[in-house]
């Protein structure tokens, strides 16, 4: 079985405190034929010399060093770099066990899928796992296409919207390996929203993926990562991805999912920039109306949805008035 390779990307922007407890994950794993791509991302907190130091002590590592450009830049800058028969992706600040690698390459050849996804869980600060894997759907795991995988993704609500993708449905790429040939070519921009990027070019191909329930991968708290940042500009790359998104899938149940939320996002960023002195872009405000009536259309929304997007498109001082003064969900 180790006669194919895994290529583990790893972006790095200021994880010192954190960066060798993850390369430590990814060089003491179990299955041994691995390259692990370290991709200084402008780091100015020592994680450079880290990774250097690393590089010098493990020939089955790929370091280079960039100006900063963001995660998803940097890793299909990654993928072009990447030499392995599979690909997967790691958090600097994350952890793993340490058969991760050699699970999942089993799971993705015994299915012969295209994408192999593993089971995970949040790590607090305190080392605390705050996913209750008692809520887990047994019926999400095993084989299915990646247009059927979407639609998990990207349901928005219930357990994935109320706990955080509680169930295992996380955009994420750290819990997937991928074959080289689904994911080479990705190109992702940004610095936020590219999981989702990086989701939807590789799913709307239609491609095998196998989800197993083994929990390998801990996403680990850091309160200084980029989403746990000040609302700013770079949220709107979020809604520029779900745009992206609306263009290259014609799956209804998709389309519809991604336009209501949409259509929620930017009246919430709307009134986030404006409590924060932060013009909002005006191009996406006028996609609106487009996906309300096309929501309305496939009767995929309540009336109440389209009165209030509505308010929302004709004054935004209106809909602030009636509704964010009132008592009436939003």
């Amino acid at each position: 079985m180790e006669n194919k390779k895994v290529s583990i990307v790893m972006p790095v922007y200021n994880a010192a405190q954190y960066l060798s407890r993850s390369i430590q994950c990814i060089l003491g794993q179990t299955y041994r034929n691995i390259e692990l791509i370290l991709i200084n991302d402008g780091s100015v907190d020592g994680s450079e010399r880290i990774c250097e130091e690393y590089a010098q002590q493990d020939s089955r590592i790929v370091y280079v060093s960039q100006s900063n450009h963001g995660q998803g830049y940097t890793r299909s800058r990654g993928v072009e770099l990447a030499t392995g028969d599979f690909i997967a992706f790691f958090d600097d600040d994350d952890r793993c066990l340490l058969h991760m690698y050699e699970t999942m390459v089993k799971a993705i050849e015994r299915d012969n899928a295209d994408i192999c996804v593993c089971q995970w869980n949040y790590e607090a600060l305190s080392g605390q796992h705050t996913i209750n894997n008692k809520i887990y759907d047994s019926s999400f795991y095993g084989v299915m296409s990646s247009i059927e995988f979407a639609r998990y993704l990207y349901k928005y609500e219930g357990n994935e919207a109320g706990y955080g993708y509680a169930n295992g449905i996380v955009v994420s790429p750290w819990n997937k390996l991928f074959r080289r040939d689904v994911i080479k070519g990705v190109k992702c921009s940004g610095f936020l929203g590219e999981d989702e990027e990086m989701n939807d070019w590789v799913n709307s191909k239609n491609v095998i993926v196998t989800v197993i329930p083994d929990e390998l991968y801990y996403w680990c708290q850091n309160l200084d990562s980029m989403s746990n940042k000040p609302f700013s500009e770079k949220k709107y790359h979020f809604l520029d991805m779900l745009i992206k998104r609306c263009e290259i899938f014609d799956d209804e149940y998709i389309l519809n999912k991604s336009k209501l939320l949409f259509c929620n996002l930017i009246v919430e960023y709307w009134f986030n920039a404006e409590d924060a002195k932060i013009t909002p872009p005006i191009s996406q405000r006028k996609l609106l109306k487009k996906y309300v009536f096309d929501l309305l259309k496939s009767k995929s929304c309540s009336l109440k949805f389209y009165l209030r997007m509505m308010l929302f498109s004709i004054s935004s001082n209106l809909y602030k008035k009636v509704l964010l003064s009132s008592v009436l969900p939003l």
